[in-house]
């Protein structure tokens, strides 16, 4: 006989004892028997206790496995014993199912979770009382924040930003200038159990515009220098033979082929340097002390321009490694450091600072700074234009490429500081 057939007819011999016990006592009390009615009585009160022992742990598994599934605990298994093997089968089942739910639900989330952490774009959601429910580790790098955990830490850092999270309506967009970036911060409304959370994006326009437009300045310089070059490179061949040929002796010929030569010479130099943001290679990484390359960098860059290496001060530390492309990163490298040093023409006791350093969301930071003057905020915003420059003798790649390379590499090139001193950030994972 199966387990949950003897179990019902144990149950059912059960109500029946007790029904036919009843009806006995009722029959021996109409007869005045009361000894007999009371001795009758004992096995009903047995049986009806037996009956509730039965219900009552019916009663106590299902408030256990309601307590469980409360206390998010998939360990719990319907006690047998005195149980109908039915109703242990059915808690077990609905236990089973509501944990392979909750699996589900677990990785849905931990889905969009690690989607968020991919995106450029900060995302955050404000619970009604201002903390902080969910973020992704770019809206610590655009807040400038190691934790973030309810938005009146904005308060004191950026009153102007906790001013426009606190005010900014559910599909509004509101854009928020500083001297360094502009924030383009978008809001929207969700409820989730009953509560209705604010969701805030948060972009950074001047990365996602430089961007853009290095992509198109590569797309179009790589037509560009192609025609120019082929143009020029004869030009420039053709005048050079003339100028070193022995057959002409006519001194005022070669005086005016001259010009014409450098002129050449020039923009074919300044057609490669317009073609290196639109060709470059791809990236072979490798692990490298980061402290050595900073060394390296310095002393390339200062032998370059005949710097003092003296005056270039590195702090990092020599535990630290870096992964990305040393190549195209010393590149980049060579480039800032030769602007800065370049910056300092005029200052009475040139220094530059070079730190390496792992934030907190374990990317290797670089920043470069000085003790040159600072850059004036409509300066800072075209300085990474190509071909913008404030040098008589500069061509305006350099910034641009720089900023071409560390992107190739998958990372990020910043002017975070403007005054007192400029600082230029690389962050890269």
């Amino acid at each position: 006989m199966k387990p949950s057939t003897a179990y019902s007819f144990k149950v059912y011999a059960k109500i029946a004892g007790v029904a036919l016990l009843s009806a006995l006592i009722a029959i021996l009390c109409m007869k005045h028997l009361w000894l007999f009615g009371l001795i009758a009585l004992v096995p009903v009160i047995a049986l009806g206790a037996s009956l509730y022992n039965n219900m009552s742990k019916s009663a106590t598994a299902s408030d256990s496995l309601i307590e469980a599934l409360e206390n998010d605990d998939d360990t719990f298994i319907p006690p047998r014993h005195h149980l109908h093997p039915a109703i242990a089968d059915n808690l077990l089942r609905i236990r089973n199912l509501i944990s392979e739910k909750q699996t589900v639900i677990s990785g849905q989330e931990q889905f969009f979770k690690d989607i968020i952490e991919f995106l450029h774009t900060g995302i955050f959601c404000i619970l009604p009382d201002g903390k902080i429910k969910t973020h992704n580790r770019q809206t610590l790098e655009l807040l400038h924040r190691n934790v973030f955990t309810h938005v009146r830490q904005l308060a004191s850092q950026n009153p102007p930003l906790y001013k426009i999270i606190s005010e900014i309506s559910p599909g509004e967009t509101r854009q928020l200038a500083t001297a360094t970036e502009s924030l383009l911060i978008n809001a929207a409304t969700i409820e989730i159990n009953g509560e209705l959370l604010k969701i805030i994006t948060l972009e950074d326009i001047d990365t996602t515009l430089s961007d853009r437009d290095v992509d198109s300045w590569s797309r179009y310089s790589s037509v560009i220098a192609h025609e120019l070059k082929n143009s020029l490179t004869p030009i420039a061949s053709i005048s050079r033979q003339i100028i070193n040929s022995t057959e002409i002796n006519a001194q005022h010929i070669k005086e005016q082929i001259e010009p014409i030569h450098s002129c050449a010479s020039y923009l074919i130099n300044f057609i490669n340097g317009l073609s290196s943001l639109s060709q470059l290679p791809e990236p072979i990484y490798s692990l490298f002390n980061l402290n050595s390359f900073l060394n390296r960098s310095a002393i390339l860059a200062a032998h370059i321009l005949q710097f003092p290496i003296e005056r270039i001060k590195i702090r990092c530390s020599d535990s630290l490694y870096a992964h990305s492309d040393e190549g195209l990163l010393g590149q980049a490298m060579t480039n800032l450091l030769k602007n800065s040093i370049e910056s300092l023409s005029e200052t009475a006791e040139p220094e530059i600072t070079i730190s390496g350093f792992c934030n907190e969301n374990e990317n290797i930071v670089i920043d470069i700074t000085n003790n040159g003057p600072e850059i004036h905020e409509d300066i800072a915003s075209r300085i990474f234009i190509p071909f913008f420059t404030t040098k008589s003798n500069g061509s305006g790649i350099g910034l641009p490429l720089s900023r071409q390379l560390i992107r190739r590499c998958g990372g990020t090139l910043k002017l975070t500081a403007i005054a007192p001193h400029p600082v230029f950030r690389i962050t890269f994972p």
